[in-house]
C-alpha cells in the first residue's frame, strides 16, 4: 500500500527539538510560545501555530515535511546512503542516529542538506521506467565540469525549443554512483500551464506557472553502454542520444537500430536454469511474462503473485487453451523478484526487476551492490546479450526441491 503524506503524521513523528531546528533555522514560523514546554506530539498545537502563518510560509512548510516524510521510509534510507556514498562517505548510514526513520531523516536534512537533496533526487528517480538502452558508446572516463554540464544544457534547449517549442532554459547536474555508472539529470523547462490556487487572502485565482520536466542519462563507462530515460517518442529519444554523444565524447552516433540488449524468450521453456552465485545469496522467481503472437501481435501476460505457483505452468495452461505451441509467442515483457538474502554486512531485501525487450531494464537508482548482482545473473543467463559473461565460479546448479516457476536456492 502506498503511503499518504499527512502534515500530522510528520509532525507526530519527528521529536519536538529537530522540528524546532528546522522552522527556526529557515525562519519559517516565530512561536509565541517557550519549545521547551511544549509537550512531544502535541500536534494541534503545531498545526494551529502553522495555519496562522504567512500563505508562503506556510507552502515552504508543507514542502519541507513532505521531503522529511518522502525519505522516512526504507527505500528513502537507502536513498540516503546512496547518496553520502556518491559524495565519498561510504560510512554515513552505519554511523547515522539509531533513532527511528524519522528522526534520521529530519537529522538528516538538518545535518547534511546536500546528501538530503541528493536522496531526493534519487529516490524520485527510482520509478522512472522509460529507459532504453545502448551500448555503442566510447568506453572512457568522462571529466564532468560545469563547462561540459553547460554547453550540454544549452545544445539540449536549443534541440527541444526547436522540436518542441519547450525547453528555452535547460540546467544538467550529474553524479556517479558505487558501481561507476555516471547520471546526468537534465531539467528543461515545460510548456507553461494555468491551474486554481487560493491566494494570500483566499481567494481563488489563475495561476501561471512554468515547471522543468527531467530526462536522465545514465553512461556506463564499463560497457560503453548509456541508457536514457525521457517520456519522449523514439526519434526524439534518438535525436537526445545523438546530442549527448556529440556534446560529451565529440562523436556522431550512428542511427539507432533497435538490436536487442535484452533476449526474454529463454524464460517460456521450463527447461531454463537460472543459476546463481553462490556467494550471491539470492533466490529468483519469475513472477511474470508478457507473450506477444509472432504472427498476429496479440499480447497477453501470465502472471503469478504466490511463491510457490509455477509460472511455467501458467503458460502451459494458457497454451493449450488456445491451441498453439511456444514457438508461436515472443516473450516482449518480464518481471523478475530477487530476493537478496541476509549475509555478513547486508540486510535481506527484495528487488524486483521489469525488463522490456529490446532495450529496457528499470535498474537505476537501486543499491548499487544489488544492481550490480543482477546485472551480472542477466549476463550470466544470457538474458542480457550486450557483452559476453564469462564465469569466475563454479555454478550452482538448482535444487529440484526448491524450484518454484523460475525461484532457485543460493549455496549454504
Amino acid at each position: 500500500m502506498a503511503r499518504q503524506f499527512s502534515i500530522p503524521t510528520v509532525l507526530r513523528m519527528v521529536p519536538n527539538h529537530l522540528l524546532e531546528r528546522l522552522f527556526r533555522q529557515q525562519g519559517y514560523i516565530q512561536f509565541h510560545w517557550n519549545w521547551k514546554g511544549l509537550r512531544e506530539r502535541d500536534v494541534e498545537k503545531l498545526q494551529n501555530a502553522i495555519n496562522v502563518q504567512p500563505h508562503e510560509s506556510q507552502l515552504r512548510i508543507e514542502n519541507e515535511l513532505r521531503d522529511v516524510f518522502d525519505l522516512a521510509c526504507d527505500k528513502g534510507m537507502e536513498a540516503i546512503a546512496q547518496a553520502a556514498n556518491m559524495a565519498g562517505a561510504p560510512d554515513f548510514a552505519a554511523n547515522m542516529p539509531a533513532e527511528g526513520l524519522y528522526y534520521r531523516s529530519a537529522w538528516t536534512r538538518l545535518e547534511h542538506p546536500e546528501y538530503f537533496q541528493d536522496a531526493l533526487r534519487i529516490l524520485r528517480t527510482t520509478s522512472i521506467t522509460w529507459w532504453r538502452k545502448r551500448n555503442d558508446l566510447p568506453k572512457q572516463r568522462i571529466d564532468v565540469n560545469r563547462i561540459l554540464l553547460a554547453r550540454l544544457g544549452c545544445a539540449l534547449s536549443e534541440y527541444l525549443v526547436r522540436a518542441q517549442g519547450r525547453g528555452a532554459v535547460c540546467t544538467v547536474e550529474a553524479c556517479e554512483d558505487a558501481s561507476g555508472i555516471l547520471y546526468f539529470y537534465a531539467y528543461p523547462d515545460d510548456f507553461a500551464r494555468q491551474a486554481t490556487a487560493h491566494d494570500a487572502q483566499q481567494e481563488l485565482q489563475p495561476v501561471e506557472m512554468r515547471t522543468t520536466f527531467s530526462m536522465v542519462f545514465a553512461y556506463n563507462r564499463h560497457e560503453g553502454s548509456l541508457e536514457l530515460s525521457a517520456k519522449m517518442i523514439p526519434k526524439i529519444k534518438s535525436c537526445l542520444e545523438k546530442i549527448f554523444a556529440q556534446e560529451v565524447f565529440g562523436i556522431t552516433l550512428p542511427p539507432w537500430e533497435p538490436d536487442a540488449v535484452y533476449d526474454l524468450d529463454p524464460l517460456k521453456d521450463r527447461t531454463f536454469r537460472l543459476i546463481t552465485n553462490p556467494q550471491d545469496k539470492i533466490c529468483v522467481q519469475i513472477r511474470s511474462l508478457r507473450l506477444m503472437g509472432t504472427e498476429n501481435g496479440r499480447r497477453n501476460t501470465i502472471e503469478v503473485t504466490d511463491e510457490n505457483d509455477d509460472i511455467h505452468a501458467a503458460i502451459d495452461e494458457w497454451i493449450n487453451k488456445r491451441n498453439i505451441s511456444l514457438a508461436d509467442v515472443h516473450v516482449s515483457k518480464a518481471t523478475l523478484r530477487f530476493e537478496f538474502l541476509e549475509k555478513p554486512g547486508r540486510k535481506s531485501g527484495v528487488e524486483t526487476v521489469e525488463i522490456t525487450y529490446p532495450n529496457c531494464c528499470a535498474l537505476n537508482h537501486r543499491r548499487p551492490e544489488r544492481v550490480a548482482i543482477i546485472r551480472d545473473s542477466l549476463k550470466r543467463w544470457q538474458i542480457d546479450v550486450s557483452r559476453p559473461m564469462v564465469l569466475d565460479f563454479e555454478p550452482l546448479e538448482p535444487d529440484p526441491g526448491y524450484h518454484r516457476g523460475g525461484q532457485l536456492s543460493q549455496a549454504s
